[in-house]
């Protein structure tokens, strides 16, 4: 405030001089807050702030000048700032409203924020805020594989001391019954307290990790090991499981079980990746690897599945749609390696690449590598066999109960045989139709093609056989085109073709049939058969006996 200067008035003004003089005498009395030589700086009563603050006071410096809130705190020993005593090398955080120590737990723990666990943090009788989170350096003891990190949720009022498995989730109450969520995107099974060491039965732990990886979109991970279990049913849940790979990963059934090791049920959508599933058959009566029930985008990569009572794969019942498989093993399976079912006349075509199967039907051994109903693409399909076990490769089921007769693309099949009289590598059944397959490289079976009556209207191509010990082909049905083929019989077998008496209008063009036995005839066509036509082929010894009726031969020769 300026200074106030009276000027003396001249004249008659002697009133108006004394008022000047009470005023400036006046404003001197104020409390001046820039004062200067002259005012007063002195408080002579009670001020009134009327409610407002007085800001941006320093620090005292002298016992008689006024404290802020922070100062008295700190002067009687309340600071703001949580205790530190012991708590050397934690860190301060904030939940926006209460500061604390992050990694602080209860003395008996206190040392290091890498040493904490969950099970410490959970017996801890330490409150932490709402929203803090403290990671995790393992579940039981530091690097047990069950680190992770876990947030304080507002819950309170729990049963105190429950763990993942006893909430079946990826959740536990401390000891002051205060609920923690797992906040993790990626767990290995440990986190929940899982052990996977080959004799503990994991299946709440498991359950566990499916709901916290359902509700988060988490994934869940099995580590290094075998993870035992009972049956793992997961229905209308969305799931990322993942193991480290089909070598390492080990996903076992337990005895007695009788039962599947995955059931997937309600549209349940599924990424099930780098893992073997083992579903233990020398200690089971029933059971498949993988059941489906009703799904929607399963995706299997990098799959493994062995020694299975029945089947490898199951599609069973219910609507599975936009399934993708990819990198699939199956191997010592007491029926189909993949059996698909369409009850609901509607599944989705499934589509698997590069799948191999080895030593499958080995307790009914008139199943299939590939059991098909309603609609498939593979590619890259290798089926194995041996002594006592798979009689065929793929089979295109008829119409019926189960669903629709199969039907398809089939591009890239390799059928290896074990020379015995019932392994056929594609087998047509009746009804079964609209498929094509192609580049089919088979060795050492009895059949390549088995067509029954009442199949049409497919197309194969590319076919390359060696040491077949029966008829080559078999063609029952109608509409067959037949193109490029390369057989040869193995010694003392029969013929290369037989068209049977049902068979109408099939087509077998671009040929070469190498007829190693006495047998004089390479291709025999029944009575009954219509309409077969041979075009552009060679025979390497024998000849076409030919009772059919309609049948037309366009550039086939003797070589």
């Amino acid at each position: 405030m300026a200074n106030y200067t009276r000027n003396t008035l001249t004249g008659s003004l002697a009133p108006v001089n004394n008022e000047l003089e009470k005023i400036e005498q006046s404003l001197k009395d104020k409390l001046d807050r820039a004062p200067s030589t002259g005012q007063t700086n002195q408080l002579k009563a009670s001020l009134d702030a009327n409610s407002n603050r007085i800001l941006n006071l320093p620090a005292p410096s002298t016992p008689n000048e006024p404290a802020r809130l922070k100062d008295v705190q700190e002067a009687n020993g309340s600071s703001i700032f949580p205790p530190q005593d012991g708590l050397v090398g934690n860190y301060l955080s904030t939940d926006g409203t209460t500061p604390f120590w992050s990694g602080a737990v209860a003395t008996a723990l206190d040392t290091k924020l890498t040493d904490l666990t969950t099970l410490g943090i959970m017996s801890s009788t330490r409150v932490y805020p709402v929203g803090a989170v403290v990671p995790t350096s393992g579940y039981a003891i530091a690097g047990d594989g069950g680190k992770g990190d876990w947030r304080r949720t507002a819950l309170t009022g729990q049963i105190a001391n429950r763990t993942p498995i006893n909430l079946g989730d990826g959740l536990f109450n401390d000891s002051n019954g205060n609920q923690w969520e797992l906040v993790s995107k990626s767990i290995l099974l440990q986190a929940v307290g899982g052990k996977s060491d080959g004799a503990t039965d994991d299946s709440n732990a498991i359950d566990a990790g499916i709901f916290w990886g359902d509700k988060t979109g988490g994934k869940l991970v099995f580590g290094f090991g075998v993870t035992l279990t009972g049956r793992i049913d997961i229905d209308n849940l969305t799931v990322d499981i993942s193991g480290l790979s089909m070598d390492f990963s080990i996903l076992k059934l337990v005895d007695n079980a009788d039962n599947h090791v995955v059931f997937l049920s309600g549209q349940t959508s599924i990424k099930l990746s780098n893992l073997t599933i083992d579903q233990n058959r020398a200690n089971q009566t029933a059971g498949h690897g993988v059941r489906l029930g009703g799904t929607n985008r399963t995706r299997f990569d990098n799959l493994r599945i062995i020694n299975v009572n029945s089947y490898g794969i199951g599609v069973q019942g219910g609507s599975n749609y936009k399934p993708k498989w990819t990198n699939i093993e199956i191997e010592n399976c007491g029926s189909d390696g993949i059996d698909i079912k369409d009850y609901n006349n509607n599944n989705d075509v499934i589509v698997i690449d590069n799948a191999t199967f080895k030593n499958v039907s080995t307790i009914n051994t008139n199943d299939v590598a590939i059991d098909v109903r309603g609609g498939i693409n593979a590619t890259n399909i290798t089926v194995t066999t041996e002594t006592g076990s798979s009689s065929r490769g793929v089979r295109f089921r008829q119409g019926g109960s189960q669903g629709r007769a199969g039907f398809g693309v089939i591009n890239g099949f390799v059928f290896k045989g074990h020379g015995a009289d019932t392994t056929i590598a594609i087998d047509l059944d009746s009804e079964s139709k609209n498929f094509v397959i192609s580049n089919i490289d088979c060795t050492d079976c009895a059949i390549v093609i088995n067509q029954t009556a009442n199949s049409t209207g497919g197309v194969i191509s590319n076919i390359t056989a060696t040491g077949l010990t029966n008829n080559g082909m078999n063609l029952g049905g109608a509409d067959m085109i037949i193109n490029n083929v390369n057989m040869t019989n193995a010694a003392g077998s029969s013929r290369l073709v037989d068209v049977l008496p049902t068979a109408t209008n099939n087509q077998i063009n671009n040929f070469l049939f190498d007829e190693t036995t006495a047998s004089t005839q390479a291709v025999r066509i029944q009575a009954g058969a219509l309409n077969t036509s041979l075009s552009n082929g060679s025979l390497r010894g024998g000849v076409v006996g030919d009772s059919g009726t309609g049948t037309v031969q366009t550039n086939v020769r003797a070589i």
